[in-house]
Order: C-alpha cells, then sequence, then structure tokens
C-alpha cells in the first residue's frame, strides 16, 4: 500500500498522503498455484518486472483449471499473498482491523491502528 501512495505522491503536487484502510478476512476455497518461495522472477518489487509477473498470471488465470495463485510478499518476506480469480470462491468475509497510513513523499511512513 505504501508503495503505491509514494508512487502517487510522486505523480503529483503532493508532499505526503494519508488514507484509511480496512482489513478484511476471508477463506479461500479451490486449488492455487503456490509459488511462495520459488520463481524469483515472479517476485522482484522492481516496476519493470511486472510485465513478467503479470504474464505469469494470465497464464494461470486462462488455463483455468487453478482458483489463484499464493506467492511471497516482494516488502514483507516471509508473508504471503493470494490472488483469487473467482470472486465465488471467496467465501466468508469479515471486516477486521483498521488501519491510518501517513506516506510522505520521502522518508518513514507511519501506520497506526484505529480500531
Amino acid at each position: 500500500v505504501a508503495n503505491g501512495l509514494r508512487k502517487e505522491i510522486a505523480l503529483s503536487a503532493l508532499t505526503q498522503k494519508s488514507e484509511t484502510y480496512r482489513q478484511y478476512k476471508a477463506d479461500l476455497d479451490g486449488d492455487y498455484v503456490d509459488i511462495f518461495g520459488a520463481h524469483p522472477e515472479y517476485h522482484d518489487p522492481d516496476d519493470a518486472s511486472y510485465p513478467v509477473a503479470q504474464a505469469f498470471g494470465r497464464r494461470v488465470r486462462d488455463e483455468g483449471a487453478r482458483a489463484g495463485i499464493r506467492y511471497e510478499s516482494v516488502r514483507h518476506a516471509g508473508h504471503a499473498n493470494w490472488v483469487c480469480f473467482r470472486p465465488p470462491l471467496i467465501q466468508n468475509v469479515t471486516q477486521a482491523k483498521h488501519f491510518r497510513i501517513e506516506v510522505p513523499r520521502t522518508g518513514r511512513v507511519v501506520v497506526r491502528q484505529v480500531s
């Protein structure tokens, strides 16, 4: 989130951006391609590498056999991210915590839990 907000700041006249985000919890049904800890070419945080990872995601989605992909976070090592291509497989969605994030053009990002 902070990375995206910082990019938005860089493209604007803003010096900082503050947003409130909600965390959601859900159960994911289906069979997922698991590339966690593998395929470093799909986990490169450099924007120039996005087309490689996006092409992989499109192939998996277009093949239609898998519900989505489990992959390692590029900004939080050891943490998993999931993408689900079929919304009906996202079940039991509940709202969880709320966070306030303050992102300056440069410097430290501040994240506070607000509920």
